[in-house]
């Protein structure tokens, strides 16, 4: 059981194994738009003509055994009963970033091209889509604060199970109005940082051949 960012209980259940104390499902469900915190397991023990009975319960802090990944593989729950063990139950667990995808390049700072002072731009290209900066001109510490709308996006084919990109991709350029314009360099953002916080400032170190400086964002 979760609680989604409504408020509301989100319950799924695993069907019943009969007469096992060691019962193996590999069930696999799907919990919408719910934030990275806790999620409560309780086992049952199914009667047929009673009311079932609780037979332990744990949690699993989702946030802690995900990290920064989008995979936690075998992980662990202790499962009590009058804060007495019952045995423990495992769970592989993915996270599928959902949503609406909006970012803002607000500005860089410390930008260079050899030879000369950049006039840099920002491409940002997200799931088949790309949006560009206006370029600035000759500095090396660029403004833009360009908001950037990229829809609505599952990043899950849930039928399927076929993730799609959950990376933002940020080349910066230097204009050129005669030639083809330079590359200074490159950053990423991975979506599992908005997993529990709707809104990231982040600095982004530029990487590639001689990148230097740091390209700052807000994505939400």
């Amino acid at each position: 059981t979760m609680s989604n960012r409504q408020g509301k209980s989100v319950e799924n259940r695993t069907k019943n194994k009969s007469d096992t104390y060691t019962p193996v499902w590999n069930e696999t469900f799907f919990f919408k738009n719910v934030p990275l915190t806790t999620m409560s397991i309780v086992v049952m023990d199914k009667d047929t003509f009673t009311s079932d009975d609780k037979l332990c319960d744990g949690f699993i802090d989702l946030q802690r055994a995900l990290g920064r990944s989008r995979f936690a593989n075998n992980v662990v729950v202790d499962l009590r009963h009058d804060g007495k063990s019952q045995g423990t139950a495992r769970f592989d667990l993915e996270f599928v970033p959902q949503g609406s995808v909006d970012i803002t390049v607000v500005n860089a700072t410390g930008v260079t091209c050899p030879g000369e002072t950049p006039d840099p731009y920002v491409v940002v290209k997200y799931d088949g889509t790309k949006h560009k900066t206006e370029h600035v001109n000759n500095t090396n510490n660029p403004t833009w604060n360009a908001k950037f709308a990229f829809g609505s996006h599952d990043l899950q084919d849930i039928k399927k199970g076929v993730f799609k990109s959950d990376v933002v991709e940020f080349t910066v350029y230097d204009h050129d109005r005669f030639t083809s314009d330079d590359k200074i360099g490159e950053a990423k953002f991975e979506l599992i940082a908005l997993a529990d916080k709707s809104e990231q400032r982040v600095a982004l170190p530029l990487t590639g051949k001689n990148a230097t400086g740091q390209l700052y964002i807000i994505a939400n």
